[in-house]
C-alpha cells in the first residue's frame, strides 16, 4: 500500500503537483488530519495559517518565533480548526548537515 502511495506521489511530481506524503494517506483514509499534525508536531513542525489570505504554512520552531505571511505579510498562527494540510510552504527550515 505504501509503495502505491509513494508511486503516486512521484506521478504526481512527474506532472507538476505537489502532496505532502500525510496528504495522500489521509486521501486514501490511512491517516487522520489529527494523526498527521501529530506527526508533524514530532517532527517540530507546527501548521500555521494566516488570518488574511487563508494560506497555510509548515513551521519549525514556530513555539518560539512569530513568522509573518510570506504571502501577504500578515501575522500566521494555529488555525481555529485544521480540515487539510495544504500548504504553501516551509518556514524556518532548520539546518541539515551534509
Amino acid at each position: 500500500m505504501m509503495e502505491e502511495i509513494v508511486r503516486n506521489q512521484t506521478r504526481l511530481v512527474g506532472r507538476g503537483v505537489r502532496f505532502h506524503l500525510g496528504e495522500l494517506l489521509i486521501r486514501r483514509g490511512l491517516l487522520t488530519v489529527a494523526q498527521a499534525l501529530e506527526i508533524l508536531a514530532e517532527q517540530g513542525i507546527t501548521l500555521l495559517a494566516c488570518s488574511r489570505c487563508q494560506s497555510q504554512y509548515n513551521v519549525f520552531g514556530a513555539r518560539d518565533a512569530s513568522f509573518p505571511c510570506p504571502a501577504c505579510e500578515g501575522p500566521l498562527a494555529p488555525p481555529p480548526q485544521v480540515t487539510t494540510l495544504e500548504v504553501r510552504g516551509t518556514l524556518n527550515k532548520p539546518l541539515t548537515l551534509d
